[in-house]
């Protein structure tokens, strides 16, 4: 546990200089309602666990959305050896003295217990009543725009400091530096699984962060001085891409068009779930067309792969063989070519529905049972999950649905591919249709949440896996931005381009994922693959151009 020495005759309470911020984690992903279990996941792998009070006059204070007694949260958080911050609104009529007795009964000193105050209510008279535990205030529930200096005037000589969410009005560079000035020690509330905002909240050297997972921010911040990218990578997969010939011949003058950072190809190795074997030869030559290309700006690219009509023959272990050796061909194309990776549709296209072949209802067949394809589907994730990352173990597999597919054996298949996926390699779940009709930025929040639990798939043994591995791409429909008749997400008469900048900040904000990709049918970005009926997006989204690549292009 690293160490805070309390001066609590001091002008201010003053917290020691760390290498690194303190990081407290809620765990509210992983277990919302076992307070218990998220505790000492918290104190595995955080420096402490934050929980929330409750209010329960009959039964006395409650901890967490399961409510728990306050004394087994005490007695769980004493075994862990770390922190407890436990918050409350002041608007609650609390009995602190209660709450400080039972602290002092289950043996924790002033220094284990911290306490964060949200609401209105007197500052001084609550921090009087905790008795010298360190007291933080949260500013984007309190004070507003001029949260700082209310602080300040409030309680100068009794506050440890602040709490601020990262994005918060309320809070601003001259805010911070008020708060430092007096001596007022910073923590910020950094969303789950964003990348760029804990990447800035580092930068601004806080002396600890609130964080939904402490596990995610530490591993992908281990290095604290280490850039985490600003903003995603821009990818586009939909008409009216160019192709390998046309990059050959002016890759420059495309790229200048429409400066994406990554494009898919077709190269002779997509259908990978068909018996019959690549041409490796055809392959080979695409490959090798492809590495002479002079790529500057399309540098993030992957190899499509997709299921499309094949039988997925689960118990044909002839058939999966040649899956296996076709996705392994694949994955050698693209690590070859230096691509980021493989992007796989598992669409099922043709009649009998899109997620058919991964349906335990329709492949529970043959004497086969729900359990035989649940077991199957697993075993065939490992094998190709095997085969690819034996190949090109730091990989990409992007796929247009993973997890989010919602069906049982992708799921099942993700937990076996998931067993076997060094951890250098990403699972990328594209999440297709949830981002097509995502109405605001926050939604991108919660996709990248349900995506850490696997949409509810995800085997409970593999938790820790998916968070080093696992993340979301958000997916945009240009169509749908284009036509608000559709009624899939604008309303007539809405901006079409500060609407879709509003969500592309949204997705670059609170995703927390290393790419965006953009699908259209009904336009091109570039003039020599427009046709009669396929325009550019400019004249069907005016603006577009400037809300995706702005000074780029």
């Amino acid at each position: 546990m690293k160490l805070i020495t309390l001066s609590l005759f001091a002008s201010v309470v003053c917290l020691n200089t760390f290498a690194e911020p303190l990081i407290f984690s809620t765990e509210k992903t992983v277990c919302p309602s076992n307070t218990l279990e998220a505790c000492a996941r918290a104190m595995k792998y955080a420096d402490g666990y934050i929980c929330q009070l409750a209010n329960d006059q009959t039964k006395g204070v409650v901890c967490g959305n399961d409510k728990i007694a306050l004394a087994e949260l005490l007695k769980a958080a004493r075994k862990g050896g770390k922190r407890l911050f436990l918050s409350y609104d002041m608007r609650h009529k609390l009995r602190i003295d209660e709450i400080v007795k039972t602290i002092r009964k289950a043996g924790l000193k002033k220094d284990d217990v911290w306490f964060r105050l949200c609401g209105y209510g007197n500052i001084a008279d609550h921090v009087s009543s905790l008795c010298g535990h360190p007291v933080y205030i949260h500013l984007g529930t309190y004070t507003g725009q001029k949260a700082a200096d209310e602080v300040v005037k409030l309680a100068p000589t009794k506050l440890a400091g602040v709490i601020t969410p990262y994005f918060a009005e309320s809070y601003t560079p001259e805010d911070r530096a008020v708060i430092s000035g007096k001596g007022f020690k910073i923590i910020f509330q950094s969303g789950y699984n964003s990348g760029a905002t804990n990447a800035s909240a580092l930068k601004d050297n806080p002396d600890a962060i609130v964080t939904d997972d402490a596990f995610e921010f530490k591993t992908k911040a281990a290095n604290w001085n280490c850039e985490i990218p600003e903003s995603p990578y821009l990818l586009y997969v939909g008409s009216g891409s160019p192709t390998l010939d046309m990059l050959a011949k002016n890759c420059a003058a495309l790229e200048a068009e429409a400066p994406f950072d990554g494009l898919l190809f077709h190269m002779g190795a997509t259908m990978v779930m068909h018996t019959k074997p690549f041409d490796k030869a055809k392959l080979a030559a695409n490959v090798e067309k492809y590495k002479k290309i002079p790529f500057k700006k399309y540098r993030r690219n992957f190899l499509m792969t997709m299921i499309d009509q094949c039988d997925p023959k689960w118990f044909d272990d002839a058939a999966w063989a040649q899956f296996a050796e076709n996705f392994r061909v694949a994955a050698a194309a693209a690590k070859e070519a230096g691509m980021a990776g493989l992007c796989f549709d598992p669409e099922c296209y043709g009649r009998g529905g899109v997620r058919r072949a991964w349906n335990s209802c329709v492949q529970a067949k043959d004497g086969h049972t729900t359990n035989d394809c649940m077991r199957i589907a697993r075993e065939r994730g490992r094998q190709i999950g095997t085969a690819m990352f034996n190949e090109y173990p730091t990989m990409h597999f992007f796929g247009f649905y993973l997890w989010s597919f919602n069906v049982d054996m992708m799921g099942a298949f993700c937990n076996g591919m998931l067993e076997v996926m060094p951890v250098s390699a990403r699972m990328i779940d594209g999440n297709e249709w949830n981002g097509y009709v995502a109405k605001g930025p926050y939604t991108y929040k919660w996709h990248a949440l349900e995506n850490m639990r696997g949409f509810g798939w995800l085997d409970k043994t593999l938790e820790i896996k998916q968070r080093e591995v696992g993340e979301t791409a958000v997916a945009f429909y240009l169509d749908a931005y284009a036509d608000p008749k559709s009624g899939c997400i604008l309303r007539e008469g809405k901006p079409r381009d500060k609407y879709l900048a509003r969500n592309l900040l949204g997705a670059k904000r609170f995703s927390g994922g290393n790419y965006i990709w953009m699908y259209g049918e009904a336009g091109s970005f570039w003039k020599s693959t427009t046709t009669s009926r396929r325009k550019l997006w400019e004249e069907k989204i005016p603006g577009v151009t400037k809300v995706l690549f702005g000074d780029k292009k």
